[in-house]
């Protein structure tokens, strides 16, 4: 099957009874790391992704919240412990929470597109791939474009998102999308 996508757009702080009630909804762990965030946009974003995931799974695949039980990778890649034909990836930044549901690994980043820092292309490019964003109309959106590719790229494969200006991947498992002031890039096998 082809992966189906789930953005949620949220511009707005999720109102206090409202996030406990969905609190419910989360295992004890991610509920955990939720209440750990100090931004209080990241803690929503991270809530509304669970509950996206989870809706997600059971429109996909017919799998019951309840029943729902989601381990995590050693490098923290979410998956359901009872379904190893489901899988699901998560991103969020900016406004915009992503969900990937498939019958076959996937990875999902989204990245909203800020201002060009040197460093930071220099971290997340290699010599080729640098010259190509130096050399782009828009260096900020181009910049963004080869992030999610490879951020999307890694978290399908679950091993960590370390050393992305040294990765070489496969152009042809990534899929990229200009969403507003966003990049969606999706992987799969």
């Amino acid at each position: 099957m082809n992966p189906v996508i789930f953005c949620v757009k949220n511009e707005v702080s999720i109102q206090d009874g409202i996030f406990r009630y969905l609190l419910q909804f989360v295992q004890p762990e991610k509920r955990e790391r939720i209440l750990r965030q100090r931004i209080k946009q990241n803690a929503d974003h991270m809530l509304i992704g669970d509950i996206v995931a989870k809706v997600a799974i059971k429109r996909v695949f017919g799998i019951e919240i309840a029943r729902q039980r989601i381990g995590y990778g050693e490098f923290g890649k979410p998956y359901l412990l009872d379904h190893p034909y489901v899988h699901f990836n998560i991103s969020h930044s900016g406004k915009y929470v992503v969900c990937a549901v498939c019958d076959v690994p996937v990875g999902i980043d989204v990245q909203k597109i800020t201002a060009y820092h040197p460093k930071v292309a220099q971290r997340i490019c290699s010599d080729e791939e640098l010259e190509i964003v130096k050399g782009s109309d828009d260096v900020q959106s181009e910049l963004i474009r080869i992030w999610t590719r490879k951020e999307a790229y890694l978290k399908r494969k679950g091993d960590g998102i370390c050393g992305m200006g040294t990765l070489n991947m496969s152009s042809d498992s990534v899929y990229s999308y200009r969403f507003g002031d966003c990049w969606i890039s999706l992987s799969r096998v």
